[in-house]
């Protein structure tokens, strides 16, 4: 799940691409929506991982991204029903706003990770990735991590923020107030980790390489 890519250089989220490849991570990016305007970013000649941009259909409907989440979803009802069943409880019941697009979107990218061999989502604390990340899990069983900061945390109801992220394998946040938060709001929290921006690269890795021998994972943009 990625909300946009390519992102500039300097960017925590690039940087964190490059050192995880650097690493001889296996990294695949998804990409939720489309750069507004072809990126200039040097940056996209040195990402080696591939990229994969998720059919949407925000900001316009486009039939042929239709068809191609449409047909995403019958592949997981034909190999999955159970999953795909209980994503889609999940999303009819949830209380927020309801974006059809979430849904499709999640399908696309759990069958992607199955075909792909992805067995990991790391995603940022925001709106988009944590409403389809829930989903994503809850369709395939893949498992996921979060990086989150102060902007991210407080722009989403804690009560949804809670119910996304309680899935999550570990967490990343800036400080141990923004941990503490995190741990308040989450009945039973998972691993929280502080890491400061310059030490993140390293936790992330450290983890990674600790709780997959053979890792594949899915780096998320925001």
């Amino acid at each position: 799940m990625v909300e946009t890519y390519p992102q500039p250089q300097n960017s925590p989220i690039t940087q964190e691409i490059l050192e995880l490849e650097k690493q001889g991570i296996n990294l695949h990016i998804f990409s939720l929506r489309l750069p507004n305007q072809q990126s200039s970013f040097a940056v996209v000649q040195q990402v080696q991982s591939p990229v994969i941009y998720v059919p949407s259909m925000l900001p316009s409907h486009v039939s042929e991204d239709e068809e191609e989440l449409m047909g995403a979803h019958v592949d997981l009802l034909r190999h999955n029903s159970q999953g795909h069943f209980k994503a889609l409880d999940i999303y009819l019941n949830r209380p927020e706003g309801k974006q059809l697009n979430e849904l499709l979107q999640a399908g696309y990218v759990a069958l992607q990770l199955q075909q792909q061999g992805v067995s990991h989502v790391h995603t940022i604390c925001e709106h988009v990735p944590t409403a389809t990340v829930e989903l994503i899990h809850h369709i395939c069983g893949a498992t996921f991590s979060l990086t989150a900061d102060q902007s991210d945390l407080h722009r989403i109801d804690p009560q949804i923020l809670a119910r996304r992220i309680a899935p999550a394998t570990f967490i990343f946040t800036q400080t141990s107030d923004y941990r503490s938060y995190l741990r308040e709001i989450l009945m039973v929290p998972p691993p929280i980790y502080v890491a400061p921006k310059n030490k993140a690269i390293a936790f992330f890795e450290s983890r990674v390489l600790a709780q997959r021998s053979s890792p594949q994972f899915s780096a998320s943009s925001r």
